[in-house]
């Protein structure tokens, strides 16, 4: 039998094209944003697009090494508080002893014992919404946040079964592509939006305000005394015109560069998550009443775009031309045509220690 180690080692093999997809649009896109600033600043005083772009190609190492520089130590950061960040932007406090969350602790260590994998991290959201998000980045334990709302709406059975399903995504390296996505990756969608921003307001200043109506023609002998007056012609629109290319060019590129975020995880993999989860609860039943039941209050409300794909259902409930998530109907269907697992041999020795010892806060 393989060791837990080397099967999560493999995992991470098996993702690491998938990763490299997720990390290396941030660098690409630096450079780019830089590249076109430079053009920016050089078309102020060149005297057209061909000598601005002259001008920055000479900078252009210099750049791509500041691009690669930035983004590897964001990555070095983001890496070592990956955890941190992710808590604090979710509004999520640590549960270290199970007093501060025995029904949860209880329910975990139940499950870590029964899928022979490590208890992962708890942590207790306050929110109404009923919702829970799963994360891992090495290939050590990795965490669940559950909103109280959750904790509350749902039954020992269903719970449990919601938490296998985060458990799950764990264990097959889901829970890893999604926090790349969305913590490490998370700077691309900030500056993803910035182009547009600037292209916006630079094609106010190319588009011509609208002409105030002409007054009537003269008639008689007037009419060839006064001929048709033209508009002024200042060439202001051509340096916004040198300048909105390569931003518009930029924007585009960062639409294309964030679509990689939203699809961290693919369907698939999500689905067979809740297959997983729906053999180590040994339930299917509950799994498709937790999904049902959270989905009539996902949230929580102002998630970030890029931490969608971490959530058990989409906090915006598929709202978006990239969806996150497979649809609701479909993931029911999927486990409903699944049916109920087949029922495994309980190993002797084995219990549920709920204790400090051993405990997420290890």
């Amino acid at each position: 039998m393989t060791p837990p180690r080397w099967r999560a080692f493999g995992r991470l093999l098996r993702d690491l094209p998938r990763l490299v997809l997720l990390l290396a649009p941030l660098p690409v896109l630096l450079a780019l944003l830089a590249y076109a600033a430079t053009v920016l600043v050089v078309a102020l005083d060149a005297d057209s697009l061909r000598r601005s772009l002259q001008v920055a190609a000479r900078d252009l190492l210099a750049i791509l090494a500041g691009a690669l520089a930035a983004a590897g130590a964001w990555y070095l950061l983001a890496a070592a508080l990956h955890r941190r960040l992710l808590e604090a932007a979710i509004g999520a406090f640590p549960v270290t002893v199970p007093e501060q969350a025995p029904r949860l602790w209880l329910l975990a260590a139940e499950l870590s014992v029964r899928a022979d994998m490590h208890m992962p991290r708890l942590a207790v959201i306050e929110a109404r919404s009923r919702n829970l998000l799963a994360w891992q980045l090495g290939p050590g334990r990795g965490g669940i946040a559950v909103t109280t709302g959750l904790l509350d709406a749902l039954p020992d059975r269903e719970l449990s079964a919601a938490l296998a399903t985060g458990m799950a995504r764990i264990a097959d390296g889901s829970a890893r592509l999604a926090l790349v996505g969305g913590v490490l990756a998370a700077p691309l969608a900030l500056a993803t939006d910035a182009p547009w921003r600037i292209a916006q307001e630079l094609g106010r200043e190319v588009t011509p305000p609208a002409r105030p109506a002409a007054p009537p023609a003269p008639r008689g002998r007037k009419a060839a005394a006064c001929p048709p007056a033209l508009p002024p012609r200042d060439g202001s629109a051509v340096p916004s015109l040198v300048v909105l290319a390569p931003v518009l060019a930029v924007a585009a590129l960062g639409r294309a560069f964030a679509w990689p975020l939203r699809r961290a995880v693919p369907p698939r993999r999500l689905l067979a998550a809740d297959a997983a989860a729906a053999a180590l609860a040994r339930d299917a039943p509950a799994l498709i009443e937790a999904l049902r039941l959270a989905a009539a209050r996902p949230g929580p409300a102002g998630t970030a775009d890029a931490l969608r794909p971490l959530w058990l259902l989409d906090p915006a409930g598929g709202a978006g031309r990239l969806p996150t998530h497979p649809a609701l109907p479909r993931r029911l269907a999927a486990l409903d045509a699944a049916g109920p697992p087949p029922a495994a041999p309980r190993r002797a020795g084995r219990g549920v220690a709920v204790s400090r010892a051993g405990g997420p806060g290890d």
